[in-house]
């Protein structure tokens, strides 16, 4: 991968935005709406991608309040999406 210079000219409050290219992103891994971790190691900005949390739904569930309707039987629906065990 080549390094890429750049001079970033917006700013958000006291901080620069930075632009990744798009190649870079893939390269790296990264989506749009990934959260990183930014760190300074030997005079070197690390960007350090960070796992999106999952959730069980059951664990959901159980933080709803009682009065909430639950279905009986739900567990054994089909999952849908990207839902965990």
């Amino acid at each position: 991968m080549q390094p890429i210079s750049f001079k970033s000219d917006r700013l958000l409050g006291n901080s620069a935005d930075i632009i990744v290219p798009a190649a870079m992103m893939k390269d790296l891994g990264l989506r749009p709406d990934q959260s990183v971790d930014l760190n300074v190691l030997d005079g070197r900005l690390v960007v350090k991608p960070l796992a999106k949390p999952r959730h069980k739904l059951s664990d959901l569930l159980s933080q709803m309040e009682s009065e909430f309707p639950r279905v009986d039987g739900w567990e054994a629906s089909p999952s849908v999406g990207v839902e965990i065990a």
